[in-house]
């Protein structure tokens, strides 16, 4: 949203010292519900034919006081026993001190029956669980109200046994929630 800059010398309302005199001033309040990061403020002007003109831009890194906490993960909703080539749903409640907004990533890392960790032929062992509302493609039956959700197919070539599920989230700042491990039987 724009914010006009005035050179009125009202300096309670908007900061300006001294009408008239060129300087164009206007105050913002920087909440300590905004997220810390960069910002990039951009200083325009707005020509006699309607058109408008950046003259100038400045960027700074804004910390809102508040310390960053971690992710939180909690409810997991998993079965304990499934069959393959079943589709299944799973999902887990996370929450953040600092706000939703400040997740960055919510994944669940995969063991087989012997501890070894499932790697995909891509590389990836910490494969997604999503918070879109996409019932589709993940299984998500709502977006944004913390609970991130995935589907899975067990193929009937694995290992039956007890498959161990770890589930973690991550926040923009790279802090890492409690973990959440949850073992299924393959039948």
């Amino acid at each position: 949203q724009p914010i006009e800059l005035l050179d009125n010398g009202n300096l309670a309302n908007n900061g300006d010292t001294t009408s008239g005199d060129l300087t164009y001033s206007n105050k913002f309040l920087l909440s300590s519900n905004f997220e810390n990061g960069s910002y990039n403020v951009e200083y325009k002007i707005s020509l006699s034919d309607g058109s408008t003109k950046v003259v100038a831009s400045q960027h700074f890194n804004y910390d809102n006081g508040k310390s960053n906490l971690p992710p939180v993960i909690s409810n997991l909703i998993q079965q304990d026993t499934v069959q393959t080539t079943v589709l299944f749903t799973f999902s887990v409640m996370v929450n953040d001190p600092d706000g939703l907004n400040d997740i960055k990533e919510v994944y669940y890392e995969l063991f087989m029956p012997n501890g070894t960790k499932i790697v995909n032929s891509q590389g990836i062992s910490q494969f997604p669980l999503f918070d879109d509302g996409n019932t589709v493609t993940n299984g998500d039956a709502t977006a944004g109200d913390g609970r991130y959700t995935v589907f899975l197919t067990f193929p009937n070539t694995v290992t039956l046994g007890s498959w161990k599920f770890d589930f973690t989230a991550k926040d923009k700042v790279g802090h890492t929630s409690n973990t959440i491990s949850h073992n299924v039987e393959v039948q």
